[in-house]
């Protein structure tokens, strides 16, 4: 029994020490890195390329409207800026929608088809434009008026090849799945900030802004179109900047259980978008290795290391601090999350709760992400969330 007690302690170290540096120490790194290595962005004002703005929806008739009034109320020249819609096989009144909101915008361009997923329909659209600048927006996001403008004063750099806006969650948005991405993106920014200070952020969300003769189609269905296109960027040795002056607010309200089953698809579209631009994970690509490794593949990989702590708990000495340590933090953590499945149930806020269950649920989406990729399921396609 002590051997097992040996071993279950080393695990639970090593598993206390990996989720320690991916949230904790890299954290931390990158912030001092960022002081040492930090590079300026050379901004470019009178910078006034075309923009395209590229939107795939699908079944989107209730959001659409008002993601293209955030489009044409932006500062920037509108006879610079273009339009692209493509319904995804939509049921709704998603396509006529849009196609009215054509005759008023000259500039909008809708297109319609069968049910080939976001991947397909946004390499469909990127070959009906020649716009210099493209940004991606989906259809619960919208553009703050100064987006496009601030946008292009970094894109003005020679040295970059991509924007990344902060994403701010619509104030109505207060549920557990709300509050934890609230959170979480928070946390993001930091990493995001830091990264982009020495070269390049890898984690993008979904609106960004990208040099068009940069990007390269989308090759699977497997892979997750935002990280797919900024891992591009970086592997051209261009910069991906995250700017917070730069600003999108999603207002499609989140629940717990459809967060939990987004991050599945985001983690396993990650590790497929990492392993297609496997070059960058070469220890020699620099930064950008760096970043992908500790920012998001380690990442992905926590799920187990709760998992390994679960496992070795039991066979730790029980007399041993860590024994009493680790039984403490798992109650608190697992009561919590379940504390709030049924708190949420009375409208009940309770902050504590609500964090237990996102890094709960957040876990669980990775661990969901990796059978997912490991399964090679279709990662384009999918229904949304009521």
């Amino acid at each position: 029994m002590e051997q097992y007690a040996e071993i279950a302690k080393i695990v639970a170290y090593l598993a206390i020490f990996f989720l320690a540096d991916v949230y904790l120490l890299y954290p931390l790194f990158l912030i001092v890195a960022a002081k040492l290595f930090g590079r300026e962005i050379k901004e470019k004002k009178e910078y006034a390329p075309t923009v395209a703005v590229i939107i795939a929806a699908h079944n989107e008739e209730n959001l659409i409207e008002d993601a293209v009034a955030s489009i044409y109320a932006s500062d920037y020249d509108k006879s610079k800026i273009e339009t692209l819609i493509g319904s995804d096989g939509s049921e709704d009144g998603t396509f006529p929608a849009a196609k009215k909101l054509a005759e008023i915008h000259k500039t909008l361009k809708v297109y319609e088809f069968d049910r080939i997923g976001k991947n397909a329909v946004l390499n469909n659209l990127l070959k009906q434009t020649d716009a210099e600048i493209v940004w991606f927006l989906d259809a619960d996001t919208r553009l703050s008026k100064n987006s496009i403008k601030e946008s292009l004063k970094i894109l003005g750099d020679d040295s970059t090849g991509c924007v990344i806006p902060e994403l701010k969650i619509s104030e109505k948005d207060a549920n557990a799945g709300g509050m934890g991405e609230y959170l979480y993106q928070k946390y993001e920014k930091v990493l995001r900030k830091a990264e982009s200070e020495i070269f390049g952020s890898v984690n993008a969300f979904g609106p960004s802004a990208y040099k068009r003769n940069l990007l390269e189609p989308i090759p699977n269905d497997l892979v997750c179109d935002d990280m797919y296109f900024v891992l591009t960027i970086l592997s051209k040795k261009k910069r991906a900047i995250f700017d917070e002056r730069i600003s999108v607010t999603e207002v499609r309200e989140k629940a717990a259980g459809e967060e939990m089953r987004r991050r599945a698809r985001l983690a396993a579209g990650g590790i497929a978008a990492a392993l297609a631009r496997k070059e960058l994970l070469n220890p020699f690509r620099g930064w950008p290795a760096v970043f992908l490794w500790n920012h998001k593949l380690f990442r992905h990989a926590t799920p187990f290391a709760f998992a390994a702590l679960l496992a070795a708990t039991p066979a730790l000495d029980k007399s041993s601090f860590l024994f009493f340590f680790l039984v403490i933090a798992q109650i608190l953590l697992y009561g919590g999350a379940i504390l709030e499945t049924l708190l949420s149930k009375f409208e009940i806020k309770f902050f504590p709760s609500r964090a237990c269950l996102f890094i709960v649920n957040l876990n669980l989406g990775y661990l969901a992400g990796f059978f997912k990729y490991l399964f090679k399921s279709n990662n384009a396609v999918w229904e949304r969330g009521t």
